[in-house]
This record gives structure tokens, C-alpha cells and sequence, in this order.
């Protein structure tokens, strides 16, 4: 959206859907490889093959907003994805910069799930990776 190049992998389907996935802080496309060093984080602006933006700062989403508007606008505009049905699975400062991007941009349809009965931060990145019952109903139920 303001020029700064955000680096990502297309996953081809035989799907008319695409899923744009926005990750969390210090995660990146491949998930959370902390424990190597050659992954610094990949997607969003300022993690490793994406480009800088704002100082490398990070705003927690403020900043990261233009990022999820660039991607969507990105994909519209291929012949391959523009047409498909898009939806937006965000956690972490994917769903803070998701959140800021949807009150910039309301035309978006959004449901919020609120993970309990942990308080270990971690565990709400594997949440839908143990439960994908819960994005797979709300998908289905908005892809018809």
C-alpha cells in the first residue's frame, strides 16, 4: 500500500478462496522457527525478506495495517486470485494490524475469536492448528 515490498508464498488451490494468512509477533510465513537462526520472520514489513518500513519500527499493527491493504489489493489485482473469495486468518500483530486495517477500511466482514482457559501467550498460535473446526465453519458459512 505505500510502496514497502512484502515477501510471501502463494499456495496454489483448486479453490475459487483465498486465505491471506497475517502472523504473529516474532513468527513468520513458516510459522515460529525461533530456533533457527537463518529465519528472522518473513511477511510483514521489517522481518526478514520484507522490507523496511517506518525506521524498522514496529507499531503493533498501527504501522504493520498497510501491510494487510496491500496484500489484498495485491491479490485483486492478479488475474490468478482477483476474483477468488478472500478472507484474512490473523493472529497476533497480523490480527492487531488486520484490526487497524478494518477500521481504516470497514467494508471488510470480521469475527473476532477469543481464546480461554490458558493464560499461556503460545498457546493461542496453535489454536487454530488444534481446533481448525472454528475457522473452517466460519469460512464455509461466508464462502457460499
Amino acid at each position: 500500500m505505500d510502496g514497502v515490498p512484502i515477501d510471501g508464498w502463494l499456495s496454489p488451490a483448486d479453490s475459487d478462496k483465498l486465505i491471506i494468512h497475517n502472523h504473529f509477533l516474532p513468527g513468520n510465513r513458516y510459522g515460529y522457527p525461533g530456533q533457527l537462526p537463518q529465519f528472522g520472520g518473513l511477511g510483514i514489513r521489517n522481518f526478514g525478506m520484507s522490507g523496511a518500513g517506518n525506521g524498522d519500527t514496529v507499531g503493533i499493527g498501527l504501522l504493520e495495517y498497510r501491510d494487510v491493504v496491500g496484500s489484498v489489493r495485491y491479490a485483486k489485482s492478479r488475474p490468478d486470485t482477483g476474483s477468488k473469495t478472500t478472507f484474512l486468518l490473523s493472529v497476533c500483530l497480523g490480527a492487531d494490524s488486520t484490526c487497524v486495517a478494518m477500521a481504516r477500511h470497514p467494508e471488510e466482514e470480521k469475527k473476532l475469536v477469543w481464546i480461554e482457559g490458558t493464560t499461556r501467550r503460545f498457546d493461542g498460535y496453535n489454536y487454530f492448528g488444534a481446533h481448525p473446526e472454528v475457522a473452517v465453519e466460519w469460512l464455509e458459512s461466508h464462502a457460499a
